[in-house]
């Protein structure tokens, strides 16, 4: 997150080495489940895919807005020096977004990903 982050341009700096190395300016928290459904983790393994389709369509779009966004903030950025904080807001709800499909595809928590972008 640290590295997507720098490359989108959301934060200033070079990102932090290590794992456990603390940035004021980005914060992931994923709660360790203390245990998951035997049955989720096969019905993930075999269907995990067709079950998060309509959450990939939905983030195939908004990947492709947020090439567009950088592009326009990269110019907003160059000409007034800040980046526009509508446009930073698009971005960061992409990217958790992306992140609750990952770590629920990745079998790290039962919880069924909302389709909502907000959250």
């Amino acid at each position: 997150m640290r590295v997507s982050a720098s490359y989108y341009n959301l934060v200033d700096g070079y990102p932090a080495f290590g794992i456990d190395v603390k940035d004021d300016n980005i914060e992931l928290d994923v709660k360790y489940p203390e245990k998951l459904s035997n049955g989720m983790v096969l019905v993930k393994a075999l269907f995990g895919g067709l079950m998060v389709f309509p959450h990939i369509f939905i983030l195939l779009f908004q990947i492709i807005g947020v090439l567009f966004v950088n592009i326009i903030a990269w110019f907003a950025v160059l000409f007034t020096g800040k980046y526009p904080k509508n446009m930073h807001a698009f971005v960061v709800r992409v990217f958790k977004f992306s992140t609750r499909i990952s770590v629920y595809l990745n079998y790290m928590t039962d919880e069924y990903p909302p389709l909502s972008v907000e959250k």
